[in-house]
């Protein structure tokens, strides 16, 4: 009798996680920033962040933020991934002029931009 109450939570927790997970398309639409659920480290820079509360979910660092590759390589968040190219870093339209500032580096650039190819 124990093992089959233990089976039937086991399953409600499963079924609870599952249902955690799927957000509604409202809340997909709503792009808004979350509260981090723990502090930035600056020695190890990354282009997601985990938010505050349940259900568990991601969020990207803004755009032009600096993040580190594997090996050491320094790149620029973009869309929520580390691209270490130069020429992919811009995500304004042509002809736009961006300045990207993060605490501790700075990067401008009055040159047209190239449109972001979705890396």
């Amino acid at each position: 009798a124990l093992s089959i109450l233990l089976l039937v939570a086991v399953c409600l927790v499963l079924v609870d996680a599952a249902y955690g997970r799927r957000r509604p398309p409202a809340e997909e639409e709503n792009k808004e920033k979350c509260e981090r659920a723990f502090p930035r480290r600056e020695n190890r820079l990354r282009c997601k962040y985990i938010c505050k509360g349940w259900p568990f979910r991601r969020a990207n660092e803004d755009d032009g933020t600096v993040c580190n590759k594997r090996k050491g390589t320094e790149g620029r968040c973009v869309n929520g991934r580390c691209v270490t190219d130069k020429t992919k870093w811009r995500t304004e339209q042509p002809g736009t002029e961006s300045t990207w500032t993060t605490p501790g580096a700075r990067w401008e650039t009055s040159e047209p931009s190239v449109p972001s190819t979705g890396v």
